[in-house]
């Protein structure tokens, strides 16, 4: 937890729930909601799992993850992150979203952040798509750290993965999230929509990418395809 009145360097991650308006809207007609238990029972799962470091606050269509800044912390962040997005995934919620680094305050009620600012330029300016990336800097402050082992490093490889826009994103697809390809497939034959179609044709390829490298090729879905990379 941040120092009591004080301005300190912290890593924030930045995570906007994708069709939130329709959620609320659909819920707010039904006598059963559907979406706002998945979000609560999400939310609250990881929370249970997260590192006593790290903060997970939840208002309207954002989640953010914070913690003071330190390579443990990052990569708690990173992990935590990815966990929120797989559990949000496998309740048929997608997410975006960007990590970043700066200047955080939050305390008495009080959110004043740079940090902040920065995650959520990142997510509204490049994510574009239903996945979290990190801001360049944030990334090379980690990887030139003198506290960032070379264990350190294969993990935070395997975390991540880069788009054909070399940005560089959470790479939260393991066996058990291929699951959303069941979602996909009834899905992307009746989107119209040009601005979710783009986010589905994104996931399909991403989907796509995780089930073949995984060895799982029966899973891959037909119809698009982009090329991803594993992060060296």
């Amino acid at each position: 937890m941040m120092s009591e009145n004080r301005f300190d360097y912290a890593v924030v991650v930045f995570i906007d729930i994708l069709g939130f308006r329709e959620m609320v809207s659909d819920d707010a007609q039904s006598t059963n909601p559907r979406y706002l238990p998945r979000i609560i029972d999400t939310i609250h799962r990881v929370r249970e799992q997260k590192t006593d470091t790290l903060s997970i606050e939840s208002f309207s269509d954002s989640v953010i993850i914070s913690a003071p800044l330190s390579v443990t912390s990052v990569v708690a962040a990173l992990d935590t992150a990815i966990k929120l997005q797989r559990s949000f995934v496998l309740a048929d919620v997608l997410v975006r979203g960007g990590v970043s680094f700066g200047k955080h305050y939050n305390q008495n009620n009080v959110l004043f952040s740079e940090a902040l600012v920065s995650a959520y330029e990142h997510e509204s300016m490049h994510a574009k798509v239903p996945r979290i990336v990190i801001d360049p800097n944030m990334l090379d402050w980690l990887v030139n750290h003198q506290d960032f082992t070379p264990q350190l490093r294969t993990h935070v490889n395997s975390l991540l993965c880069k788009d054909r826009d070399n940005w560089k994103f959470l790479h939260y697809i393991d066996d058990v999230a291929l699951h959303h390809g069941v979602v996909l497939r009834r899905v992307k034959s009746k989107i119209s929509n040009p601005s979710i179609l783009e986010k589905i044709r994104w996931l399909v390829d991403y989907h796509n990418h995780c089930a073949r490298r995984g060895g799982f090729n029966g899973l891959a879905i037909p119809g698009f395809e982009v090329v991803f990379d594993d992060v060296t």
